[in-house]
């Protein structure tokens, strides 16, 4: 028997210049350095993304999370930080040097109600995970900065999940910091 495949749609907003500078004024000067410090005012930011978004922008993030025919959501329009750091070859920014930007996310997030989750055998146990280029990913087949087109993957599909006490910090994660999906 062969099952049909549910058709699923990709739902775009975009965000006013008045709205993108509201959050940047919000935002901007933030300096937590630790995780768990941006996870403690999670509830403070999606406040302020709902205050500073319109209605039909609050209402598509937050209708997202339960629409089975959205498979992703894409916003346009926000403000992105005005001191880009070089590209982290090493794979990691802290995320007191993209205030803007990390708030912005975990805000969205917050909108959305989805629960964001970060594991300690993966990604070092950080939130914040950023896919940037490798040097030496250049001929490989990579999400590293390959020359070669490399689709929808699992990371370590063959490692298993070491059991992990479920904390405060385990109710943590940020998809790649460029998009959000329901897959």
């Amino acid at each position: 028997m062969v099952e049909t495949l549910k058709t699923q749609s990709v739902q775009e907003v975009h965000v006013s210049y008045d709205a993108a500078n509201k959050l940047k004024r919000a935002f901007c000067d933030l300096r937590f350095r630790e995780d768990n410090e941006w996870l403690n005012i999670r509830e403070w930011l999606g406040n302020v993304v709902n205050d500073s978004l319109n209605d039909e922008a609050i209402n598509t993030t937050q209708d997202f999370k339960s629409d089975d025919d959205q498979c992703a959501l894409i916003i346009r329009g926000l403000p992105v930080d005005s001191n880009l750091c070089s590209t982290p070859y090493n794979g990691y920014v802290p995320p007191s040097k993209l205030p803007l930007t990390s708030a912005i996310h975990i805000g969205i997030y917050q909108l959305a109600q989805i629960g964001l989750i970060s594991y300690q055998n993966e990604n070092k146990g950080f939130l914040f995970r950023h896919v940037v280029p490798a040097f030496n990913a250049l001929n490989e087949k990579s999400s590293h900065g390959s020359t070669f087109t490399f689709g929808h993957h699992v990371d370590n599909p063959d490692l298993p999940l070491a059991c992990e006490p479920v904390t405060e910090r385990i109710i943590c994660s940020v998809l790649p910091l460029s998009s959000a999906s329901n897959y």
